[in-house]
């Protein structure tokens, strides 16, 4: 049985430190779930952007001779009850639902930002003002926010 000494393991420790320090920018790809995810929103990002390009037919545009017909190759996903091509549709869709996405995401990381501000700032006087106004999402209130 041989011994291995300090200096031998040396480089592997150092190795796995950097590794380590390095952190998820440089291991992301090693998480499957991770990449599927981006890889996913990404298409649906990408399909809205290029809606225009993608599509044959206007979302809204209605041929009532052609109702309820199924997938073809004028229609990838077919047409509605008002003959509307149902692929035009969706994409076009996609482009509202990222921006109301967006900005469900964007206003209430805003107006919270302002909120904590204010509250931290003001913290003797205006703490309990938003925890008061996020009582009814949140259910209840212990009126402890800052008291010292």
């Amino acid at each position: 049985m041989s011994s291995i000494t300090a200096d031998e393991l040396e480089p592997f420790v150092e190795e796995t430190a950097v590794e380590q320090r390095r952190g998820f920018r440089h291991r992301w790809y090693r998480t499957p779930s991770f990449v599927a995810g981006v890889t996913i929103l990404g298409v649906i990002v990408l399909a809205a952007l290029a809606a225009p390009l993608i599509t044959r037919y206007n979302p809204t545009s209605q041929d009532l001779l052609h109702t309820l017909q199924g997938p073809s190759g004028r229609h990838w996903l077919g047409t509605d009850d008002l003959g509307r091509d149902v692929w035009s549709r969706l994409v076009y869709g996609a482009r509202t639902d990222l921006r109301v996405a967006f900005l469900a995401v964007v206003l209430p990381f805003m107006i919270g930002t302002v909120l904590g501000l204010f509250a931290g700032y003001y913290a003797a006087t205006t703490c309990w003002r938003p925890s008061r106004a996020a009582c009814p999402t949140f259910g209840s209130c212990s009126g402890t926010c800052c008291r010292t």
